[in-house]
């Protein structure tokens, strides 16, 4: 496999993922060396995006925040939202501020699985410090159940996002509650889209995101857990 540099571009990064979701599939490494390898790939990939403010700067590129703002429409009230994957705890932050403007207050809480990028969340958000936690969300136990949960699957073996999405319900999301998955870049031409995937485990979708206009192609939806 090529080796990772802090040069690798987001594309390059999903093709490295692509491949250890292959070595996995075909029993070349074990789930222990792929969770290792992804680890230090996320974190490379994710200081090197441009769109990151990996210098601390306190503002998102405006293209990167029109690109996520539609996520707001999942949420529709007040509440605690855990970010799973929070990276830099930037979207923690925008989250919040983008809830202000529909006058809902929203607390953010994230969990990441490099603790490389734990430590730049907790660095650039002190105030959230105790919030932000280095673990593996597949075998983490949370201090509390959240109203809303936010998680990308594409970072996850396809032969455990199944179980991914019932644990995070059953454990993470409040009854009530929802959890959300995006946003996420989808290429076209897809035999089946994520969405699908998700519908084909019994889940029922609640609701879905569509890109803003002009923005970046993200996509997310989310299920509801009931009452």
């Amino acid at each position: 496999m090529k080796a990772v540099n802090a040069g690798i571009t987001p594309e390059e990064g999903w093709q490295q993922v692509r491949e250890l979701d292959r070595r996995l599939a075909a029993g070349e490494i074990d789930a222990a060396t792929w969770h290792r390898e992804l680890t230090g790939l996320v974190t490379r990939t994710f200081l090197a995006a441009p769109s990151v403010p990996v210098e601390r700067r306190r503002k998102p590129r405006p293209l990167w925040s029109e690109a996520r703002r539609p996520l707001l429409n999942a949420i529709e009230k007040d509440g605690t939202f855990l970010d799973v994957g929070c990276g830099s705890g930037l979207l923690m932050e925008m989250v919040q501020q983008w809830g202000l403007s529909k006058d809902l207050l929203i607390e953010p809480y994230g969990v990441e699985i490099s603790a490389e990028l734990a430590e730049l969340a907790r660095s650039r958000n002190p105030q959230w410090a105790g919030r932000i936690f280095w673990a593996n969300v597949r075998h983490w136990d949370p201090p509390m159940q959240f109203d809303y949960v936010r998680t990308n699957l594409h970072l996850v073996p396809e032969g455990v996002r199944n179980v991914l999405v019932g644990y995070l319900l059953t454990y993470m999301v409040k009854p009530g509650g929802r959890l959300i998955i995006g946003m996420y870049r989808e290429p076209p031409g897809l035999p089946r889209t994520l969405e699908a995937e998700v519908k084909g485990w019994g889940h029922e979708v609640a609701g879905r995101v569509r890109p803003a206009p002009g923005a970046p192609p993200l996509k997310a939806f989310w299920i509801d857990r009931p009452a």
